[in-house]
């Protein structure tokens, strides 16, 4: 893959992490885990504690032992996570409701946040909460609020040090992605104060063509790119960073072939350093999972396969232009 290179923005190396999901709890499974990130240069993951599933704590607590010897930052990603099956996207109410079980969420908040004091600093309050997908009922900036002040109460008086993380908001809360994503879900936010009670904001600046485009490369990162310049212009005097907590294209209804797919990511990490962006890409592994049919876009968004044994082009790239070139899978 030296052809799809790309050279380092003024020698500024992209901080950026990968999301994961852990699928196996066994160690060789989890050292893995650590190989492949550190691997391509990312030295963060953004990792899901799933309120809705017992969480194994024998393999987050070897994860996140060994990720601080290795040099990788935690962040703790508190949501419920719904699989992107067609009746959870349209209708999501078998799913727990984080407000209407308050009590209960943040009892699994403090468990999560006592049990990693001091060895997980940075803390997401849920995901895409300005989707019915993950917010279970309608959409409601109000009841967010509710929840994270609650959340951020919980987490900053078990360590007043605890940096806290809006949930990632589904798009850039200004261009249309698909119908029932309200736009004007972050701007009332921080009408209602967000600002003043999170360290960082997060966006998932998606575009059609993440999941369905015959685009070109260079038209499909100019549209993500047009997303996070937009919400950029958009809310120009926050106070607080912004991340971008999930960004990644599917391989499986675009025309894009690997070497174009992993310019792609290349360009696109060095766009958001020289934004001074933190981004997390979406994700370290495919997923097998049986409740995600044959062609859902969603399986595919990987660098390596879902057994995580194989590393793709795209993993392989990141690692030659962030990674030192240092093979690893």
């Amino acid at each position: 893959m030296s052809s799809a290179r790309s050279k380092k923005p003024n020698g500024l190396l992209p901080d950026f992490g990968l999301n994961v999901s852990l699928k196996q709890h066994d160690k060789e499974y989890l050292r893995r885990v650590l190989q492949f990130t550190k691997g391509c240069g990312a030295r963060r993951i953004r990792l899901e504690f799933d309120w809705y599933q017992a969480i194994p704590f024998d393999a987050t607590d070897y994860l996140v032992e060994r990720a601080a010897e290795s040099g990788i930052e935690i962040l703790g990603l508190l949501t419920g996570l719904v699989p992107g099956t067609l009746g959870n996207l349209f209708n999501p109410s078998t799913f727990r409701q984080p407000l209407r079980e308050l009590p209960a969420f943040l009892d699994f908040v403090s468990e999560v946040g006592e049990r990693y004091r001091g060895r997980i600093r940075s803390w997401e309050i849920w995901n895409e909460q300005n989707t019915r997908r993950f917010w279970i009922t309608e959409p409601d900036p109000e009841g967010y609020m509710r929840l994270i002040g609650k959340a951020a109460e919980r987490l900053r008086d078990l360590d007043e040090g605890n940096f806290i993380v809006l949930g990632g908001i589904c798009g850039n809360d200004v261009d249309r992605l698909v119908p029932g994503i309200p736009r004007g879900y972050f701007r009332r936010l921080v009408a209602l104060g967000v600002d003043d009670l999170v360290d960082a904001h997060a966006i998932h600046p998606y575009t059609l063509g993440c999941y369905l485009s015959l685009r070109s490369r260079e038209a499909t990162l100019a549209g993500i790119l047009e997303r996070i310049d937009n919400f950029l212009r958009a809310f120009p005097d926050l106070k607080k960073p912004v991340w971008i907590s999930e960004i990644g294209l599917s391989r499986t209804w675009i025309r894009l072939d690997w070497e174009e797919l992993a310019r792609l990511y290349q360009q696109l990490l060095n766009e958001c350093a020289k934004r001074g962006l933190v981004t997390y890409l979406w994700c370290l592994q495919d997923f097998d999972d049986a409740c995600y049919v044959l062609g859902n876009p969603e399986k595919s968004f990987g660098l390596v396969d879902a057994r995580l044994e194989t590393p793709n082009p795209i993993w392989r790239a990141l690692r030659e232009t962030f990674g030192g070139g240092s093979d690893t899978g």
